[in-house]
C-alpha cells in the first residue's frame, strides 16, 4: 500500500491537512519564484527551503494515482532485485518501498536539507533503516537498480553521474522524456541523454546496454 502522503506531512508539520494540501498545490510556483534568488548558490536553495517537501508530496500523490508504487513493488519482486540506490531520493518513498520489499537500499540526497530531514523522519515512522549517503558520495558500488526520478536535470554536469550509473547498475528507473524546461522549472538546468548507455524496456524502466 502506498503511503498516505498528505496525512504524513500534516503530522510532520503539525498543520491541518487541508492547509497542507493547499501548500502542496502551490509549491512548484513558489519554488520557481524563489530560484533566481539562489541561482549563484544552488546548493543552498535545496538546503534552505522546505517547499520541496510539499512539491514532492504532491508528486508522489500523482504517482499513487497511476499505481506507480505498486508497479515498483512488483518490479523489485519479479526481477529479483536485491540492491537499490535511491539517487536524489527526496521524501524517501522509493527507499521505503525497497526496504519493505526486503532489499538493501541506499538513500542519497543533500544531507541535512529540509527534504533529508523529512525523509529520515519518514524512515523512522515506517520502521525502515536504509543506508544514508550525502550528496558528495560517489556511486562506487554495484546495484541491481538505481532510481533517479526527476533528478539529473537539476545537476550542472550530469554526464559523470550517468557514466557512473552505467558502470554500476543493471536497471535504471528514470523519466527523461517527461522533464519540462520552462519558466515554471528554472531549477532544471541541464539536458541529458541516457540512450548511449541504457535502452528503454517500458515506461520509466531502462536497462544497461552492457548488462
Amino acid at each position: 500500500m502506498p503511503s498516505d502522503f498528505y496525512q504524513e506531512l500534516s503530522e510532520y508539520c503539525q498543520r491541518d491537512i487541508e492547509l497542507v494540501k493547499l501548500r502542496c498545490e502551490g509549491a512548484s510556483t513558489e519554488l520557481a519564484w524563489l530560484f533566481p534568488t539562489y541561482k549563484d548558490k544552488v546548493l543552498d536553495y535545496y538546503k534552505d527551503t522546505d517547499l520541496y517537501i510539499f512539491g514532492l508530496t504532491r508528486y508522489q500523490e500523482q504517482l499513487k494515482g497511476v499505481a506507480f508504487h505498486e508497479w515498483l513493488e512488483q518490479f523489485i519482486s519479479n526481477y529479483d532485485i536485491k540492491s537499490m540506490l535511491d539517487f536524489g531520493g527526496g521524501i524517501g518513498e522509493y527507499t521505503i518501498i525497497g526496504c519493505k520489499e526486503g532489499i538493501q537500499v541506499i538513500y542519497q540526497d543533500i544531507e541535512y536539507s529540509k527534504t533529508w530531514e523529512y525523509a529520515t523522519w519518514r524512515f523512522e515512522k515506517h520502521e525502515v533503516d536504509p543506508i544514508l549517503w550525502d550528496e558528495n558520495h560517489s556511486i562506487d558500488r554495484d546495484f541491481d537498480l538505481i532510481v533517479a526520478m526527476d533528478v539529473l536535470e537539476h545537476l550542472e554536469n550530469p554526464e559523470p553521474v550517468i557514466e557512473a550509473m552505467a558502470k554500476h547498475c543493471k536497471y535504471l528507473i528514470i523519466n527523461p522524456d517527461l522533464i519540462k524546461f520552462n519558466y515554471m522549472f528554472p531549477e532544471h538546468i541541464s539536458h541529458y541523454d541516457i540512450k548511449p548507455y541504457f535502452y528503454n524496456v517500458q515506461n520509466y524502466l531502462w536497462k544497461n546496454k552492457n548488462a
